[in-house]
């Protein structure tokens, strides 16, 4: 009887080994999956805009040691609350099955966090701003970059924005 209780013990906790490590693959593969599909989308709107009336967007570049390059791109100063962000930022348009790296993202392999006008709470998710940054071997790159966010009333929301940047901060 106490061979049975103790095989019936190791096979409960196998069982669960396996199945949490089956819920990370398809956790992880459901990001990939969402990574892939904002990816698609960004390259495939064919409407950008310079700036977006609800936040504030802001870009930098600096050289690294040796020859390479690091961008970075700040989201800030919303004007309406913003909730479960994602932004994702695709380098000169170039395709997804071409790409031989993973861009810049945020809220798709990890959690996604709100901003609201005055209201910074980081233990509850709300922040002030989110960055996201990547690396380049060449000094000026066109940023194709996509913003999802959810209203406070649920109502999904987009924004996608073109901009040209470049060691010396000048937009070529």
């Amino acid at each position: 009887m106490k061979n049975r209780m103790i095989t019936a013990v190791i096979c409960a906790l196998l069982s669960c080994g396996c199945t949490l490590k089956s819920t990370r693959q398809d956790l992880y593969q459901s990001a990939i999956d969402t990574y892939e599909t904002y990816y698609t989308e960004v390259l495939g709107n064919g409407h950008y805009t310079d700036t977006c009336d609800y936040f504030t967007l802001s870009y930098e570049m600096t050289q690294v040691e040796g020859d390479g390059y690091r961008y970075y791109v700040i989201l800030d100063d919303p004007t309406i609350a913003m909730y479960n962000v994602m932004m994702i930022a695709v380098e000169n348009a170039v395709p997804y099955e071409q790409c031989e790296k993973m861009v810049p993202s945020f809220g798709i392999f990890e959690d996604r966090v709100s901003l609201v006008p005055g209201q910074v709470n980081y233990e509850a998710g709300f922040v002030r701003g989110i960055s996201i940054s990547g690396e380049s071997d060449e000094d000026h790159m066109d940023l194709l970059i996509l913003v999802k966010w959810k209203c406070s009333d649920g109502t999904p929301m987009s924004a996608y924005i073109q901009h040209s940047l470049s060691l010396n901060g000048e937009e070529q």
